[in-house]
């Protein structure tokens, strides 16, 4: 009788326990809220856009060159000279940020193509660039006037007082006649002749020696490019001189452009005022 009360008790208990374990749902663990802080957002690739990333630069170490590149310093010359242990720059760009002079040396062993006015190229800043129509364009080869980097040091007169009355037929206005213009003055003055012309021919930047006065023409693209090539004086009153003589007139004259305004004059001969040189390429 008790193997008997047993057994039916053994068997109640088992059921029992299928009947539990069947009803049962098995416990799941609560979800783990994980907080993140910006900057570990952008390392684990949550944020990714610049604006991001500056936004939250307070929390994040990064290089100078890093701040070029993400914005936050413009790729400006000062900036990318002071960073310039961890950028890497071409020949040429050396030339354009200034590292290099653009001396002839420079510019023919790294044999530097420059397009935009303004830029450092071949011993100066590049001023202009032929466009159709101009004498001397040819859509095949690039064609312009450099610039020297700043005028003259001093006032100058076209001409000095012994030869102001001698015409030296240098009339010429169009662009590409500053060079022969220059040569006509020297010619007929002689090389030792004080005046604009004769110190054009006689400077020397970047070790080129192919300078002259430009012409009333050339001159007046150096104008309208003036805020790209920098360093000219605008005062109203003050201009530059041209190459180009003006016959005809009561007094010897040649052709003046101002830079305050663009007008360009004809001026006595004599009257002393700036001038910058320039060289074809």
């Amino acid at each position: 009788m008790k193997k008997s009360l047993f057994f039916v008790f053994m068997i109640v208990i088992i059921a029992y326990s299928c009947s539990k374990s069947d009803n049962t749902t098995p416990s799941v663990p609560p979800p783990v809220v994980i907080k993140l802080s910006s900057c570990d957002s952008i390392k684990q690739g949550f944020l990714k856009t610049t604006s991001d990333t500056i936004r939250l630069a307070s929390c994040i170490t990064i290089s100078g060159c890093d701040s070029i590149r993400l914005g936050m310093l413009k790729p400006n010359t000062q900036d990318t000279l002071r960073l310039l242990t961890c950028i890497k720059i071409s020949g040429c760009d050396s030339i354009r940020l200034g590292i290099l002079e653009p001396t002839k040396v420079n510019s023919e062993r790294l044999g530097c193509i420059v397009t935009t006015i303004g830029q450092w190229f071949q011993g100066g800043v590049l001023a202009y660039i032929l466009q159709p129509g101009d004498p001397g364009y040819d859509p095949n080869v690039r064609h312009g006037l450099i610039a020297a980097s700043k005028d003259h040091n001093s006032r100058i007169s076209w001409c000095n007082f012994v030869n102001y009355y001698i015409n030296t037929g240098a009339t010429g206005t169009a662009i590409g006649a500053g060079l022969n213009n220059t040569n006509l003055f020297l010619k007929i003055l002689g090389d030792s002749a004080f005046g604009a012309a004769g110190v054009a021919k006689a400077y020397n930047g970047g070790d080129y020696t192919d300078w002259f006065l430009p012409s009333k023409d050339e001159l007046n693209k150096l104008y309208i490019n003036k805020l790209k090539i920098g360093g000219f004086n605008v005062k109203e009153g003050d201009g530059y001189w041209s190459s180009s003589e003006i016959t005809g007139l009561q007094f010897p004259s040649a052709w003046l452009q101002g830079f305050y305004n663009g007008n360009q004059v004809d001026q006595y001969k004599v009257w002393p005022t700036f001038v910058r040189f320039v060289r074809a390429f």
